[in-house]
């Protein structure tokens, strides 16, 4: 993700002409446990347009199309800059033949999987319905909407140079599910801090959790 973020925002600093940072805040993985957790999570990123006053409704933001099953189709073809080309080519100035098309193929959540796209889209409209009935019940969002015309007009350095931050949820999911997740890092930290302090003395031949590092000794492994 770190590389995959960096690129983004070299890229996108390179067509306009901004220096500096891209993204507000680092990346942070969160585990999804449950269907419930999933159907969520997508109505969250499709329906972040409208909690953030850009818009009146998920479907007037164009980026509504990444979601399987809401736009005309689910492969949606686009042009990337090669970046790799670019820089053989020694930078130059001119960008214009360095534009490749790709192709990305988008896949339903696996609780749909099976249905046609009409069911699909329903399923969709239906988890942001509850988060509109939601937002329509506070008395503290705001109603006034800057649209999609407002949005292009904006200045691209206008956004918070000092984003608000709030503590973010380790995994998503029903309380049951977050304490089985949460019981088995438990397990999985402690099973690797009894490896360590084990390794640390010199038994070099323990074995530690699956996609856990050795600790640093200077000593090969």
């Amino acid at each position: 993700m770190g590389y995959f973020k960096s690129r983004i925002a070299e890229t996108i600093n390179l067509l306009t002409g901004k220096r500096g940072p891209f993204w507000s805040r680092r990346y942070d993985a969160q585990a999804i446990l449950d269907n419930d957790a999933a159907a969520d999570r997508l109505a969250y990123c499709l329906d972040n347009p409208v909690d953030a006053g850009l818009v009146e409704t998920a479907d007037s933001w164009p980026g509504l199309n990444l979601a399987f099953g809401m736009g005309e189709s689910d492969q949606i073809e686009f042009e990337y800059l090669d970046r790799t080309a670019w820089h053989k080519s020694c930078r130059p100035d001119d960008l214009s033949g360095f534009y490749r098309k790709a192709t990305l193929k988008l896949s339903p959540l696996p609780q749909l999987k099976g249905m046609d796209r009409l069911q699909v889209r329903a399923s969709v409209q239906s988890w942001l319905g509850r988060r509109a009935q939601a937002r329509a019940r506070d008395p503290e969002v705001k109603r006034s909407v800057l649209g999609i015309e407002g949005v292009l007009a904006t200045a691209f350095e206008s956004r918070p140079q000092v984003p608000a931050k709030s503590r973010r949820p380790y995994a998503f999911g029903s309380k049951q599910s977050r304490h089985k997740y949460f019981r088995s890092i438990s397990a999985l930290y402690g099973a690797y801090a009894e490896a360590s302090e084990r390794f640390r003395p010199g038994q070099y031949d323990v074995t530690f959790p699956r996609g856990m590092y050795r600790p640093c000794t200077g000593v090969p492994s």
